[in-house]
């Protein structure tokens, strides 16, 4: 029996691995919408620091008092409430950048603060699918608004995973910088780029790395807090689970048991 169980898993091992398109943002997904690979590379590339952490705006303004820091916020659907907004923009008026990138939720409070609407920066996975299995040209074109000595003005490229900038003939901004106090606070309607996929890809990482270089200057939070998939995600990763989802290996358990 033990034999028949090894067999069946060689053989599991050796088949296709599928992605999984689920966006979760997670550090510790490794699959396209997760944020490994962008966590590793944003460690090695900002030069004053960056981690990934599990504090709210309240925890992160309270530790940080004293000092000027950058916090980054990712996510399909943020939800944020009126006290997690309130700390958003009390880093931001001392001197601090936020960057909050989602591409709808929010709450009421923050649109009604900044005076934002992030829905026409949507974004429909289905539909990216559907145009990627019919061999279409889902990219698209993003041009960055300043002239910088730094930056030559021209044109980016999309990833797949991005939402459409020009719809019905008309512009839409994909991101904003705001003032808020003596900082900034940064609207990003295209949160599935800050992926494994995004900063993968040869050109859209180009843009990747120029939105997070509006932070460089600072220590860079990742917060994870408002992730509802991450314990979700955890809870998929469970050995028993891994084991029961694959039919060869939850034959085999079963056939053990037995």
């Amino acid at each position: 029996m033990m034999v028949l169980f090894i067999l069946m898993f060689l053989l599991q091992m050796q088949l296709p691995k599928k992605f999984v398109w689920n966006p979760t943002f997670y550090h510790a997904d490794r699959q396209p919408f997760g944020c490994y690979v962008f966590d590793s590379i944003m460690r090695q590339s900002l030069p004053q620091g960056y981690q990934v952490t599990d504090k709210t705006f309240r925890q992160l303004d309270e530790e940080n008092r004293n000092r000027k820091i950058a916090v980054v916020v990712l996510d399909n659907s943020l939800r944020l409430k009126k006290v997690d907004v309130a700390h958003l923009r009390k880093i931001a008026q001392r001197g601090g950048k936020v960057m909050v990138a989602y591409h709808w939720g929010g709450s009421e409070e923050l649109d009604s603060s900044f005076h934002v609407d992030m829905s026409s920066g949507a974004f429909y996975l289905d539909n990216i699918m559907r145009r990627m299995a019919s061999q279409q040209d889902v990219y698209d074109t993003l041009t960055w608004s300043r002239s910088q000595v730094v930056y030559a003005q021209r044109e980016y490229r999309k990833a797949t995973v991005l939402a459409y900038s020009l719809q019905a003939n008309r512009k839409f901004p994909s991101a904003v910088s705001l003032p808020c106090g003596k900082g900034e606070v940064i609207f990003v309607a295209t949160p599935l780029l800050f992926t494994n996929m995004g900063v993968l890809d040869d050109v859209s990482s180009q843009y990747v790395f120029r939105i997070m270089s509006q932070m460089a200057d600072l220590p860079v939070y990742r917060t994870e807090a408002y992730l509802e998939s991450k314990v979700k995600l955890e809870a998929e990763r469970s050995p028993l689970r891994e084991l029961l989802k694959r039919p060869p290996l939850r034959w085999a358990v079963y056939l053990i048991m037995l």
